[in-house]
């Protein structure tokens, strides 16, 4: 039997989304917009956090970038859609203590303490492909059942 591998916190992030968010796709690197299989994508930077020294806590803290595509009859960025995307996350991000998460094949599930959203959601204006943006920074709190300190 092999003892699964601990996940990484842009997994955590990514299983925690797919599982909160509906025909949007998530990923660590955004495709060409061809290749999305709807007119939203979120990508996951993972930008800071902290390791509990004392008990096996994580506390990743990750920027989420929300982008929608312009309808096809349009010359404006969807804005509403990206937006609505960072809402939806916003909204997601509450009541989510003591959600199990798969995180892939091969790794530990992990328990997910909370999500805090660490900055209102904001609109990135300097997109040149005229895809809407909006940014938002969450932090995720986790541990792997089974790990000690």
């Amino acid at each position: 039997m092999t003892t699964p591998r601990t996940p990484t916190g842009e997994l955590v992030a990514v299983a925690w989304l797919r599982s909160v968010l509906t025909g949007v796709d998530v990923a660590t690197t955004m495709p060409d917009p061809d290749r999305w299989t709807g007119d939203t994508f979120v990508a996951v930077t993972a930008i800071g956090g902290s390791v509990d020294t004392a008990v096996p806590i994580r506390s990743p803290v990750f920027q989420l970038d929300c982008y929608a595509r312009r309808a096809t009859t349009s010359e404006r960025p969807a804005w509403n859609r990206a937006n609505l995307t960072a809402e939806a996350i916003r909204l997601a991000s509450y009541g989510v203590a003591g959600l199990t998460l798969a995180t892939g094949t091969g790794y530990a599930p992990v328990l997910l303490s909370c999500v805090l959203m660490l900055s209102e959601p904001r609109r990135i204006v300097s997109d040149p492909a005229s895809l809407a943006r909006y940014t938002t920074d969450v932090q995720l709190v986790y541990l792997v059942p089974g790990e000690t300190a």
